[in-house]
Formats: structure tokens, sequence, C-alpha cells
């Protein structure tokens, strides 16, 4: 177990993203455990030496399995690839000619519109603030109480009415 670790923290050495996987962590500790508790029951028994073919022959399996999925994988991704040309191609012609199009339907269009009007209604009383905060401060610099608490009650409404409508 410590020649795994130490493995384990060589490769974190050379690759500074490694993370090793949560499923992967849980086993190694139970294996530790099983390990422990077999060695305290009788010192002569080593559970991973028991282990050893079984272990082989799943990952053996595995590897071979997930081959053929990255064979499948690879043919699939390449084909895409040489599609690619002869697709960007004919995109470059349309747009050329000014012969693109999209196609939006009416929940994307609703959507956009929706999005538009929220943020034209939080510019809006975004303007609406700073003026009569801006106001607020010219009318307590001009000594005006009236007007000053007029136009900072009219700030804190419109701040308010925002976080309401939210």
């Amino acid at each position: 177990m410590d020649d795994i670790g130490e493995e384990i923290d060589n490769i974190r050495g050379v690759i500074n993203n490694f993370q090793v996987p949560n499923y992967f962590i849980l086993l190694i500790r139970t294996i530790g455990m099983l390990n422990g508790m077999a060695y305290r029951l009788s010192p002569e028994v080593n559970i991973i030496e028991i282990a050893k073919p079984y272990i082989r022959e799943f990952f053996l399996g595995a590897r071979e399995e997930s081959i053929k999925q990255v064979i499948v994988s690879l043919r699939r991704k390449l084909s895409e690839l040489a599609d690619l040309p002869s697709q960007t191609h004919a995109f470059l012609k349309k747009a050329n000619r000014g012969e693109l199009s999209f196609r939006l339907g009416k929940a994307d269009v609703q959507g956009m519109a929706n999005r538009l009007t929220s943020l034209s209604d939080v510019l809006l009383l975004v303007i609406l603030t700073v003026n009569a905060s801006t106001a607020a401060l010219f009318f307590a610099f001009l000594g005006n109480e009236t007007p000053t608490l007029f136009a900072a009650g009219s700030a804190m409404v419109s701040v308010f009415w925002r976080s309401t409508s939210c």
C-alpha cells in the first residue's frame, strides 16, 4: 500500500491537475483496512497477494473493453473530422452569397424578448435611482431640506421597487 501511495504521489508531481476519483480512494482505503484486519488476525495471510490474480484478470478485461470503446470513438471522431472541410466550404459559400438563415422558435423569441424587457426595466430603475440620488445630493448641498428628502425618498422607493419585483 505504501508503494501505491508513493506511485500516486509521483504521478501527482508530474501532472499538476491530477485528481484521484473518490471511488478509487474508497477502494484503496477498503483494501487497506481489510489487509490490516487480516494481518492482525493472521500475519501470514496477505490479502493483496491473494487478490492479485483476480485484480489482474479484472483490469485486463476492462482494458480490452476500454480499448474497443476508444477505437469506436476515434473512428467516429475521424469521420466527423473528415466531413469538416466540406461542411466549412458549404457554410462559407452560403455566407458569401448571403444565403444564411436562422430558425428561431416562438419560445426562443419570447425568451429573448422577456430578457430584454427585464434588462430594460433594470436599466430604467438604475437611471431613476442614480438621478434621484444625485438630485438629493444637489439639494442637500444647497441646503433645501424638503426637496432633499423627496429626492432621497424617490431613490429609496425605486431601489425597494426593484428588490420586490425580482
